[in-house]
C-alpha cells in the first residue's frame, strides 16, 4: 500500500474502523460517520434519518414510489402529494433529470426536506416544497424547490445560496463563488457574496426548480457556527450573457427568453444551468456546465481540433465502470481533454453496466465572466440551515442537517509561492528580441482530501499555466508548449494560455521553466507574460468501491504568490515522482488556528458593515496584494503589507500590458498601505493590478464591470 494511503487519504475508513481511527481524529474535524441511506442510516449523535428521497412514500403500490406525502396549505387545493423531482413529467426544467434519480449508491446523502412535516412527522404545512442533498463524492449540493402558489408574469427564478446573516462565522465552504480554484488561506475576507442560479420560471402549481452548487472543502469547519441561507426571487427582466474566452458567448437572457448557447440543441436555462456569483448586486464570476459528456467533447472538438481525438478518448472511456482506474499515467489523453477547463469534478457513480459521466454543474469553461443585470424584486421563499460539518447545536432541529459532515472533497491550503527570475534580453534571428524568464515551484503543496468523501487519492499531477496577451498571435514558447486555450480576441489584442507538461506534483517542486517573451526590431512587445496560475488533476478512488465504481477526477487552476528572487536562481534536487501526501495534522490545525484564517472567515456584524469591511491580515513575511471589490465599478480599493521598506511600484495595466493607471511609485515604510483607484474612464473588461518591490512581484487579475 502507498504511504500516502497510510498517511492520511484513507482517512475515512480511519475514523469509521480499526486501530488508525486515532489518526483521523488528530485532524481539527475528524469525520463522525453519518449516513442518511434510510435503508443502512447511521449517526452517532442518535439524529438518524427514516425518510427515503429517493422512493416515494404516498401510496407507493399505486404509484410506485414516484410521490412523495406532502402536507401543503394550496391555496383551495388540498393535495397530498407532490411528484418526486427526477420523475416529473411534462417539466422542462427537470427534463435533464427523467429517470436519473439520486440515491445514496451514487454518493448521495440528505441535507434536510420541507414537505410540510417537521423531522418528529408531525405536520407543519409548507407553501413551497423543499429538498436539499449533497454528493459526498463530487462535492455538489442539489437543490430542489417547488412551486406552491403559482405567481404570475415571471419568466425566470433565481435561486441564490450565501452564509446566514444570524452566525457570525462563515467557512471556507462556498470558496468558488470568488473563483473556481481558491486556497484556503485565501477565503474572501469578511464579505458574503452569493451564488445565483437562475432557470427558467414555470408558471404552474407543484412544477420543481433546481440548481446545483460546487462545494469547497473546509476542514476547520466544525470550530465556528455558521449556517447557510437559500432564497428564491422570481424575475421580471434579465439581461445577462456569460462571456468565455474559448466560447463567446454562453449564455444569453433577456426580458423572458430562455438563450442558447452557440452549438447546443436545447435552452441553457434548462439544460445546463450557469451559475453566477453577486456580491453588491455586481454580477461576478460565471460558470456553464453541460449535462452529458457527449455535448462537451461535441462542442470543444470545433474550438480545438487537433484534441478531437483525445475529447473521443476521455467520452468513450467515462461510459465505463473502470472511468480512470488505470490512472492518469497510463491514460495520456485525460490531460489534453480536460485542458480547456478551469474546474470539473465528476465521476463516482456505482451501479451494473456502463454509467456515463454526468457533467452537470461541475464542467465550467475557460474563465468566463459575466455582464449584465437582473431586475428583482419579488421575494418567492427561503430557508436556512446550519451549515454541514459545524458543530454548534441549533434548538430548532429542521435546522440541523441530517448529513452533518463537512462538504468538499479537496483542500489546497495554502496559495502555492512561484519563485520567478528575470534575465537579459538577447537577438534572436528573424529580428526579435526576448526576455527570458524562469520559473520554479518553490514548495510542495499543501493539501488534504475530506475523509468523510470516502475518497482517496490515486494520481495527482500539476503543471504551470501561463497566459499571454499581446497585439500578435502568441506562440509556445519553450517549457510552456501544451496549448491550454486558443488565441482569441480580448479587449482589443490577443490572449491565449499555454502550460507546460504535467508533472506528479510531488515531483514538480523545483522544475525550472522558462518562457521567452517577444520583441521586434523597433522595440514593440509583441506579446508578454500576463497571469501564471497552478493547474491540478487529481484522480480519486472510492475506498473500498466496488468493481463497477467509478474513479473521480478533479480538476481545478489556483492562483499563484510570484515572487523575484533575481539572478539567484541555482538548480535544486527534484524529488522522485509518486503521490504526494497530504498535509499533517499540525499543517492543518495551524491554518485552522491561523490568524488569516479566523480573520477571513468572520462575518460583518450588522451596523458594523464599514468596519468589517477591511480585508484579512496578510503574512509579514512577503509582500501580498489585495484588490477588492472584485469585481469593481467606480473605484477600487488595493491594500498591501511591506516586511522591508523600500522602492514601490503599483500600477494597472490592460489585457495588452498597457499601463492604464500608475497609483504610485517611491520609497515606502514597512507597514500595511491601502489607497483607492478611481476606474473613471476605462472600459469593462480584465486587468491586472501589478505590485513590484526590490524582491517581489504580484499580479492579481481585476474585473471591471458594466
Amino acid at each position: 500500500m502507498r504511504f500516502s494511503t497510510l498517511f492520511g487519504v484513507g482517512l475515512l475508513a480511519a475514523a469509521l474502523a480499526g486501530p488508525a481511527r486515532a489518526l483521523a481524529q488528530t485532524y481539527p474535524c475528524p469525520p463522525v460517520g453519518i449516513r442518511t441511506d434510510p435503508a443502512n442510516a447511521a449517526d452517532p449523535s442518535g439524529k438518524l434519518n427514516t425518510f427515503n428521497w429517493y422512493y416515494g412514500d404516498y401510496q407507493p403500490l399505486l404509484y410506485g414510489g414516484t410521490m412523495y406525502t406532502l402536507n401543503s396549505p394550496f391555496p383551495g387545493v388540498s393535495q397530498p402529494y407532490l411528484d418526486l423531482p427526477w420523475l416529473q413529467p411534462s417539466n422542462a426544467v427537470m427534463d435533464r433529470f427523467q429517470g436519473r434519480v439520486d440515491t445514496p449508491g451514487d454518493g448521495w446523502e440528505l441535507i434536510r426536506r420541507d414537505l410540510g412535516y417537521k423531522d418528529s412527522g408531525a405536520p407543519s404545512q409548507t407553501t413551497n416544497p423543499l429538498l436539499i442533498i449533497y454528493n459526498r463524492r463530487t462535492s455538489v449540493l442539489r437543490i430542489f424547490t417547488a412551486v406552491g402558489d403559482p405567481q404570475n408574469n415571471f419568466q425566470f427564478a433565481e435561486i441564490k445560496l450565501k452564509f446566514g446573516p444570524d452566525a457570525p462565522y462563515k467557512a471556507g465552504t462556498l470558496n468558488r463563488m470568488s473563483a473556481l480554484g481558491v486556497a484556503l488561506e485565501d477565503t474572501e475576507p469578511l464579505t458574503n457574496p452569493e451564488f445565483v442560479s437562475a432557470t427558467r420560471y414555470l408558471n404552474s402549481r407543484s412544477r420543481w426548480f433546481v440548481a446545483d452548487f460546487p462545494m469547497d472543502y473546509d476542514p476547520c469547519v466544525c470550530q465556528f457556527g455558521s449556517r447557510l441561507d437559500i432564497r428564491v426571487n422570481l424575475i421580471t427582466q434579465a439581461d445577462v450573457q456569460l462571456i468565455g474566452k474559448t466560447t463567446g458567448t454562453l449564455v444569453s437572457m433577456q426580458n423572458g427568453g430562455t438563450g442558447t448557447a452557440s452549438g447546443s440543441t436545447g435552452p441553457d436555462m434548462d439544460r445546463g444551468i450557469p451559475f453566477i456569483r453577486k456580491a453588491n448586486a455586481v454580477l461576478g464570476a460565471g460558470g456553464k456546465s453541460y449535462d452529458n459528456i457527449n455535448k462537451f467533447s461535441g462542442k470543444l472538438k470545433g474550438q480545438f481540433p487537433a484534441k478531437a481525438a483525445s475529447l473521443d478518448a476521455l467520452a468513450a472511456a467515462s461510459k465505463s465502470a473502470g472511468f480512470l482506474k488505470a490512472g492518469l499515467g497510463a491514460l495520456p489523453w485525460v490531460g489534453a481533454a480536460v485542458s480547456m477547463l478551469d474546474y470539473f469534478m465528476g465521476g463516482g457513480k456505482d451501479a451494473t453496466g456502463p454509467q456515463e459521466v454526468l457533467m452537470q454543474p461541475m464542467t465550467i469553461e475557460m474563465s468566463t465572466t459575466t455582464t449584465g443585470t437582473i431586475s428583482t424584486n419579488n421575494w418567492f421563499t427561503s430557508s436556512s440551515f446550519n451549515n454541514p460539518g459545524t458543530t454548534k447545536p441549533d434548538p430548532v432541529p429542521e435546522k440541523m442537517p441530517y448529513y452533518n459532515e463537512a462538504m468538499g472533497v479537496f483542500s489546497l491550503l495554502k496559495r502555492p509561492t512561484v519563485e520567478m527570475q528575470m534575465q537579459d534580453t538577447w537577438f534572436q534571428s528573424g529580428g526579435y528580441w526576448r526576455q527570458n524568464y524562469r520559473y520554479r515551484l518553490a514548495e510542495d503543496l499543501q493539501y488534504v482530501i475530506n475523509p468523510a468523501s470516502g475518497l482517496e487519492v490515486q494520481d495527482f499531477q500539476t503543471a504551470l499555466v501561463l497566459e499571454i496577451v499581446g497585439p500578435a498571435s502568441p506562440r509556445p514558447v519553450t517549457a510552456f508548449a501544451q496549448e491550454e486555450a486558443p488565441v482569441v480576441q480580448s479587449n482589443g489584442g490577443l490572449t491565449a494560455a499555454f502550460r507546460t507538461n504535467y508533472f506528479d506534483a510531488i515531483c514538480i517542486k523545483n522544475q525550472i521553466f522558462n518562457y521567452r517573451s517577444a520583441y521586434d526590431t523597433r522595440g514593440n512587445n509583441l506579446h508578454e507574460k500576463g497571469e501564471l496560475t497552478l493547474k491540478v488533476i487529481l484522480n480519486l478512488r472510492p475506498i473500498g468501491g466496488s468493481s463497477t465504481q467509478q474513479n473521480v477526477l478533479f480538476v481545478a487552476r489556483y492562483p499563484v504568490n510570484t515572487i523575484d528572487v533575481g539572478t539567484g536562481f541555482l538548480t535544486l534536487p527534484v524529488a522522485a515522482c509518486g503521490v504526494l501526501p497530504q498535509a499533517t495534522p499540525a499543517t492543518v490545525a495551524a491554518v485552522c488556528n491561523g490568524t488569516r484564517y479566523r480573520a477571513a472567515i468572520t462575518l460583518p456584524r450588522p451596523g458594523k458593515a464599514e468596519a468589517a469591511s477591511a480585508p484579512q491580515p496578510v503574512q509579514p513575511d512577503v509582500a501580498r496584494l489585495q484588490v477588492y471589490p472584485n469585481p469593481a465599478t467606480g473605484a477600487v480599493r488595493l491594500r498591501y503589507q511591506l516586511p522591508l521598506a523600500g522602492p514601490v511600484r503599483l500600477t494597472v495595466q490592460d489585457n495588452l500590458g498597457r499601463t492604464v493607471r500608475t497609483v504610485l511609485s517611491r520609497e515606502q515604510p514597512v507597514g500595511i498601505h491601502e489607497t483607492t483607484v478611481a476606474l473613471t474612464g476605462l472600459r469593462a473588461g480584465i486587468y491586472h493590478c501589478i505590485l513590484q518591490t526590490a524582491t517581489h512581484r504580484q499580479v492579481e487579475r481585476l474585473v471591471i464591470a458594466e
